[in-house]
């Protein structure tokens, strides 16, 4: 798999200390998982939701990290550009095994504070 099932969500406190990541399975992915179970093929569900801690915050780039035990996210989003990117580095323990995952999107971003809207400042 080259990406993500599901879409995500990002949420970020008021303080803007701490962001959590909720993902939602797409309309077509349902589909597609009711095709697998019938066919008895085995389905990952969706990642279930995650905290990350905010280490940027500027109206034109947001960045937080989740460190864990032989891995860590981190997500860069722009809101300005309306873009945004997510990377994954791990390594499966017992053993020699790393993996990288680096992915870019296009999405939408909307503010609880009007006055955070970056199109407010422009």
């Amino acid at each position: 798999m080259d990406g993500y099932s599901g879409k995500p969500t990002f949420v970020i406190d008021s303080n803007k200390t701490n962001m959590t990541v909720i993902w939602a399975e797409l309309r077509e992915d349902v589909q597609l998982r009711e095709q697998a179970k019938n066919l008895n093929i085995p389905q990952l569900p969706p990642p279930p939701a995650t905290d990350a801690t905010v280490v940027l915050f500027f109206i034109e780039q947001i960045s937080a990290v989740k460190a864990e035990p032989w891995s860590i996210m981190t997500y860069s989003f722009f809101p300005t550009l309306g873009t945004a990117f997510i990377g994954q580095q791990a390594m499966r323990p017992g053993s020699k095994d790393t993996t990288q995952l680096a992915t870019f999107a296009r999405c939408e971003f909307s503010w609880t504070n009007p006055n955070d809207d970056p199109r407010k400042h422009r």
